[in-house]
Parts: structure tokens; sequence; C-alpha cells
């Protein structure tokens, strides 16, 4: 009686051992072969939404994967010729995203902007949490946006190419880079946030805006500090020679400003031909919060073929009245 006991298990570990193996092949085909992949597209397409649609798909799940004419139809419609996807599936084991590259190329959003008839749900004051924090870091080595259409009414949106080299964990949060190009502006960007409170953060940007009938406005962005305290450095080239230094106290929950702005020989005629030549150089100080805040502004005005004007004047706003 043991004996056939004894047969019984060794036969159930042995049937148990070679499915738990099938299962671990199966799989292994299903992520890390194409024809896996492709098996297990062809099995989901029956029950993808109508308003989901994907064509060809190639690549292992596991590693590499590219999806050709990827379609979103619903309110916002989207449309994407080219997207690939390479990232490390063993990376997981670790508690890690590891995305090598993730490329979108060809696409054309058109966003569905008619005003919503519900009214707004009522909300809570936003606040920052104590900490955010991720269940897995994520890496992502380049996220590559390539010829994006976005169709606004007004304004067309046509990026040329967004690159950007990010990662994310419990103690830090970086963009290494980020390379924008586009109709509407140029930026290259890197920034570094620490995901707890007080939240500190240093961010650097170079950018050039493309101003519709105007010059293009180019400049350089610095932001250093915290929730509790940042300091923004602004400085935009001529022909709009702007400077500006700015700590902003307590951004989210009570905004506060203390610093200045000024234009340095500013020529109103390098920005637009059609109006009376005239070279300003002001600086305006300000203090407060946007409902109790005092400006004092001292100008110099020199139109051409005259002598230059000089205005000193305090401005004071106050619950939505100017003094």
């Amino acid at each position: 009686m043991m004996n056939i006991i004894r047969r019984c298990l060794k036969w159930l570990g042995l049937s148990l051992l070679s499915l738990i193996t099938l299962l671990i092949l199966i799989l292994w085909w299903v992520l890390f072969t194409e024809s896996g992949t492709g098996w297990t597209i062809k099995q989901a397409r029956p029950y993808l939404p109508e308003f989901f649609q994907i064509g060809e798909v190639k690549g292992a799940l596991a590693r590499q994967i590219d999806i050709r004419d990827f379609v979103l139809q619903g309110p916002t419609e989207v449309s994407i010729q080219q997207i690939s996807l390479r990232w490390q599936l063993s990376a997981l084991l670790e508690k890690k995203l590891l995305v090598h590259q993730l490329r979108v190329k060809d696409a054309d959003i058109r966003p569905d902007l008619t005003p919503s008839d519900e009214p707004a749900p009522a909300s809570e004051p936003f606040s920052m949490p104590e900490a955010i924090e991720l269940p897995v870091d994520i890496v992502i080595e380049q996220l590559a946006l390539e010829n994006i259409a976005i169709e606004l009414p007004d304004q067309p949106i046509a990026i040329e190419h967004l690159r950007v080299s990010a990662k994310a964990t419990s103690e830090h949060f970086e963009i290494t880079t980020l390379s924008l190009a586009s109709n509407l502006a140029d930026a290259e960007l890197s920034a570094q946030l620490t995901p707890f409170q007080p939240y500190a953060l240093n961010l650097d940007a170079s950018w050039l805006a493309n101003i519709p009938n105007y010059p293009a406005a180019q400049g350089q962005t610095r932001v250093a500090g915290d929730l509790a305290l940042l300091q923004l450095n602004q400085s935009i080239a001529a022909p709009y020679s702007l400077t500006a230094e700015m700590e902003l106290s307590n951004p989210i929950d009570d905004l506060g400003f203390d610093g200045w702005l000024s234009l340095t020989d500013m020529k109103t005629q390098q920005i637009d031909a059609n109006i009376e030549p005239v070279t300003l150089t002001t600086k305006v100080t300000l203090q407060g919060k946007p409902t109790d805040l005092q400006a004092d502004i001292d100008s110099q005005i020199t139109p051409e073929n005259y002598p230059a004007i000089q205005l000193t004047s305090q401005l004071n706003w106050k619950d939505s009245l100017l003094s």
C-alpha cells in the first residue's frame, strides 16, 4: 500500500513539475519571442474596445516592441504612426522600471475643447503630500516624441522633437535633459526635485519663444529653493531686455512676492517698427501678496530727438482695487 502511495506522489510531483515547466516555457515564449507576442496580440484584438485600434505589432513584449498605426477615437482623437518601446523586464526584480527608449513618431492629436455643461465638482484646496512614494524606481534613458501635430483652433502646435532623459526614486526626481523644438518655442531644461517636504527644487532652462508678428523672445530661467521660499531669476535678451529677481514665499499655500524686474534700454522700434521710437528703462519693485500688492515704479522714457522723461510712482493693489 505504501509503495502505491509513493508511486502516486512521485507521479503527482513529476506531473506538477512538468506543468510548471510548461507554463514557464509558454510564458517565456509569450514574453521573449516575436511569434509569442504576435499570438498574444492576435488573441487580444477581439476584446479591445471599439475606440482603441492598433495595426502591425513586431518584437517581443519583454525586450522591444514596435507598434504601427495606433488610433484612439473618442472626444479627443489620437493617431500615431509608430510607437517603439525598448525596456528591461528583469529590472522589475530590483523594483526598477528601466526604459531604454520610448519613441513616438508621426502623431496627430485633435483635442476636444468643447466646454462641459456640467458644473465643476467641488474640490478641496490643493496641498502637497508629506512625500511622493513610488512603488518602483523609474529610469527613462530616452523618451523621444517626433513630428507631433496638435490641432488647436487658433494656433496649431507642431512639435519637431521632444527628448527627455529622467529618473525618479523615493529620494530624488531628476530631469537630466529635456530638449524641445516646436513652432511655438524651443527649450533646453534640467531639473532636480526632492520628493518630500519641503520639496527642494533646482531648475535651469534656456528657451526661445516665437511671438506672432513680433521678434522672438530668448531667455534664461533659474528656480531654486523649496515650497517655503523659491528664488526666481529671469533674463530675456534684447530687444525685450528684461531681467528679474523674485522671492516667492509659500507658492502653493499663500503666495507672496518680494523682488524686482527691470527693462534696460529697451528700444520700442526693435519690437514694432510701427510704434513711436522710444528707449525705455524701468525698474519695478514688488512686495506683498496677490490680494495686497505694492509696486514701486521708477521709469526713464527717452523719445527720439526729445529729452528723457523721469517718472516715479507707487501703486497699491488691495481687494481688487488699484490705488
